[in-house]
């Protein structure tokens, strides 16, 4: 089934595995033991799009009970305008955002950047190249506490 989700997000499937449609982007989700797989494809163009995408991921935090996720980001176009970039950083660095997000990219520079970036501001998101090393960092024991109330960003 194909619903039409929040801010017009167009999601599919059933249950919680399902793909997200935001825009230029697409994202296969699967519940996996201990946190969230994100496949990421394409490239959220715009804040509305961004907005979008984030009540999704609130969504499935919620509907899971899940706050980890494992994004690869492998097949996602880069180039994204630095407002939406910095707006994706003050979402992780909120309560609302993912306890602790493993990032799968394609290159080491791209990692290097990110994780320069979550070390500067002190948020749980580290970026690999490999699969296995970011689950076996992602399932390490230190996560945030769930936020104290159901606010998100609007």
């Amino acid at each position: 089934p194909v619903r039409l989700g929040r801010r017009g997000c167009t999601v599919a499937g059933r249950g919680m595995d399902r793909v997200i449609t935001v825009g230029g982007a697409r994202i296969a989700v699967e519940v996996r033991s201990g946190y969230l797989l994100l496949v990421e494809s394409g490239r959220i163009r715009s804040l509305a799009e961004l907005r979008a995408d984030i009540g999704e991921m609130e969504a499935l935090m919620r509907e899971s009970g899940l706050r980890r996720a494992l994004v690869d980001a492998r097949d996602e176009e880069g180039g994204n305008p630095p407002d939406l970039i910095a707006a994706m950083w003050d979402w992780l660095e909120s309560e609302q955002g993912f306890a602790r997000v493993a990032y799968v990219l394609g290159s080491e520079i791209t990692a290097a950047r990110v994780n320069m970036t979550g070390l500067a501001r002190q948020v749980p998101v580290r970026a690999f190249t490999s699969v296995p090393d970011a689950i076996a960092w992602l399932l390490r024991t230190s996560v945030r506490p769930p936020p104290s109330s159901g606010e998100h960003i609007s």
